[in-house]
């Protein structure tokens, strides 16, 4: 999903894939213009591959306007629960304070991401190789 925002007025674009991994919108801003682009994983070979749907909705002063359809969709069409319904066992995400991709075997960020944040205070590492 993604926000662009003037000074009364704006649009929001999103797409609609309950599984999130295989398919992805980015943007990349360029001054006065915005490049978006979309991809489509098959983790899978697919005979007849299925796209997802992609909204794009304007708005008028308030960006909550556009978005809160895409946050009702996520949390009654798609399953997602938000932060604040989360269960005790599932609560620890609440204490997380950033987030951070690394390569694997990239020792040099990693002491440096350690310079910056506190390691005994990061309760979540994932291998996220899998999605190249």
């Amino acid at each position: 999903m993604g926000l662009f925002q003037g000074e009364h007025s704006g649009w929001f674009i999103e797409g609609r894939e309950p599984r999130v991994g295989p398919a992805n919108i980015f943007f990349k801003g360029t001054g006065n213009a915005a490049n978006v682009g979309m991809v489509r994983r098959f983790p899978t070979r697919k005979k007849n591959p299925e796209l997802y749907e992609i909204r794009i909705r304007t708005y008028q002063d308030q960006w909550e306007d556009a978005v809160d359809p895409y946050i009702e969709w996520m949390e009654q069409g798609a399953g997602y629960v938000p932060l604040e319904k989360l269960s005790k066992a599932q609560a620890w995400v609440n204490d997380l304070q950033s987030q951070t991709y690394l390569n694997v075997g990239d020792h040099e960020t990693l002491e440096a991401l350690a310079g910056r944040v506190n390691p005994a205070r990061a309760p979540a590492i994932s291998d996220n190789t899998f999605r190249s």
